[in-house]
């Protein structure tokens, strides 16, 4: 699957999210060999649990690194993060 999919488009977010994409020159080009509807559903999990972690205005960064092995997706937020007793489980 080529991931020219993840170039950045104005999408509506609960809460007034700004949800941003920062994606390596190369990744464009780059093929990768997995399902792309079970990466895509991972990704919008993903988003969808930083949204729901970040106050009203938050910001939610989405980014694809890549290098000579390996696809690199991270997804960040600005929320509070997890309360100390959820962290310690």
């Amino acid at each position: 699957m080529a991931l020219n999919w993840l170039l950045p488009t104005p999408r509506p977010t609960r809460y007034s999210a700004r949800v941003e994409t920062d994606i390596d020159e190369g990744a464009h080009a780059l093929v990768l060999h997995a399902d792309p509807d079970q990466v895509m559903q991972i990704l919008v999990n993903l988003c969808d649990n930083a949204i729901d972690a970040i106050a009203a205005g938050g910001r939610v960064r989405v980014s694809v690194t890549v290098d000579e092995a390996s696809v690199r997706f991270l997804v960040n937020d600005d929320g509070p993060g997890l309360d100390a007793r959820v962290r310690a489980r």
